[in-house]
């Protein structure tokens, strides 16, 4: 009869291991960003914030699993292109995901959100392994953001869908990021004022055979959607007009740089409009990738500073002296 109690014992006992063998880190507050600068190539240890997670030793599927972490997925140091083993990898200055017939890797962020409102994501994305030739090797694979609210191992929501897939450009030695990408999304009001909020990046089959591409996550902020205030000063009747920009919110710092394509003079107002590709940029912010965007003069969509101010000039010449009575 003990032998039975203490059997019984020994299996829950493996059963609570097996259901806590997924930890969620530690939040991090925001604003937040991360460029694995400080992270060596040899280390083996995530930065606070960050574990990579098993969603299934079975290896990916065609679809983009939702479930909870199964377990942990140590972080492994030195790799490269080179690399073939599925986990969660360093490659010097970034950390990345390969999936194998063994592995379905997800790279998890924990931050906290109490007290913001409209949270904004910015990261990249590049393709460190792939393999494709062609013929033998042409597989390529999805990537995905998801999220989920509290520090309890559970069932995550994707972001959008799809957001990035490897090219077919090989690269089988070193670390160069291939095909690289940067991305920015405004998380839904639920990950709003919340102690815990985990981001996590994860990977599915999409098209081809062979190896799987492995891919990296870089140049990662969260913050508040910064809130911008403009103080337009009209050009008329001789006088010369200004814009002044005041940004709260965000995170520090950016470079604004003025329109030379618009050549009718600015006709301004700040909007909550996105960046659209076809029109040209209102000034750019290096080097995470936060821009001032405007389109043909016409509207600001501000994504990154601080208390920030900005003002320009601008002559009351003939060419717009009849727009300067918009304002």
């Amino acid at each position: 009869m003990m032998f039975k109690n203490l059997l019984c014992c020994c299996l829950l006992f493996l059963t609570v291991q097996h259901a806590i063998s997924q930890t969620v880190p530690a939040a991090q507050s925001i604003p937040y960003s991360q460029d694995f600068s400080s992270l060596v190539a040899t280390s083996a240890v995530y930065p606070a914030g960050w574990q990579g997670w098993q969603l299934n030793a079975t290896g990916p599927t065609t679809v983009f699993r939702t479930t909870a972490p199964t377990a942990n997925l140590n972080l492994t140091a030195s790799s490269t292109a080179a690399t073939t083993a599925g986990g969660v990898h360093n490659y010097n200055g970034k950390i990345g995901i390969l999936a194998s017939g063994t592995n379905d890797p997800a790279l998890g962020l924990v931050v906290n959100t109490v007290g913001k409102i409209n949270i904004v994501v910015t990261f990249d994305i590049a393709t460190i392994r792939n393999l494709f030739n062609g013929s033998t090797e042409t597989r390529r694979n999805n990537v995905e953001l998801q999220y989920r609210v509290g520090n309890t191992n559970g069932t995550f929501t994707s972001l959008t869908g799809s957001i990035y897939i490897n090219n077919t450009s090989a690269q089988t030695t070193g670390t160069t990021s291939r095909n690289g990408m940067r991305f920015q999304y405004i998380l839904p009001a639920a990950c709003e004022n919340q102690s815990d909020v985990q981001l996590r990046w994860v990977q599915r089959d999409s098209s081809g055979a062979g190896s799987r591409p492995s891919f990296a996550i870089d140049n990662v902020i969260v913050c508040p959607a910064p809130i911008v205030a403009a103080t337009v000063v009209p050009a008329c009747n001789g006088n010369d007009g200004s814009i002044s920009l005041s940004v709260s919110a965000g995170l520090p710092p950016y470079t604004v740089a003025w329109d030379t394509i618009n050549k009718n003079g600015p006709v301004f107002s700040v909007t909550a409009a996105n960046k659209n590709a076809s029109h040209p940029y209102f000034g750019v912010g290096f080097p995470v990738g936060y821009v001032l965007d405007g389109i043909q003069g016409k509207e600001l969509n501000l994504t990154r500073g601080v208390n920030y101010t900005f003002a320009e000039l601008f002559r009351d010449i003939l060419s717009y002296h009849h727009q300067c009575c918009r304002w």
